[in-house]
């Protein structure tokens, strides 16, 4: 992977150090392993993650507490970014998934003036009607 030399914002659900065996997603795991190798990597996430299993490089940045509002968590996830992006300067929002990620981390890139790179995953793109799978399924 090319250096970037930049100080990175990702922007997501629980990509790094969650899920049953604190493994997260492999693949995304290992491609934030691979740009934290040149550059400094926050990972901005709305679950808790295992700190056993975040890579080293890789800042965590969680909220301190949860409602039981969506919008609200995801608002206050976007306050954190900001107010970090105001102390020490992202040049790139990376955003994995669609929605909400995607949409709220180009809001903040055109806000903040970053630009945002838009991760979607296969069932964001998706429409497999026998299987009933797919984000872009309309059941009709």
């Amino acid at each position: 992977m090319a250096a970037l030399g930049k100080n990175v914002a990702v922007f997501t659900a629980g990509v790094v150090g969650t899920g049953k065996h604190g493994q997260g997603i492999p693949a995304l795991v290992d491609c934030l392993r691979e740009l934290a190798k040149e550059n400094d990597v926050t990972v901005y996430s709305l679950l808790k993650a295992n700190k056993e299993h975040v890579p080293s490089g890789i800042r965590m940045r969680e909220l301190p507490f949860r409602t039981r509002f969506q919008r609200a968590n995801l608002l206050l996830l976007s306050m954190m970014l900001v107010g970090d992006h105001l102390r020490n300067r992202y040049e790139l929002i990376h955003a994995i998934a669609g929605f909400p990620f995607g949409t709220t981390g180009v809001s903040l890139g055109r806000l903040l003036g970053v630009p945002c790179l838009v991760v979607l995953h296969g069932g964001e793109l998706a429409d497999l009607a026998d299987v009933r799978f797919g984000d872009l399924r309309n059941p009709a």
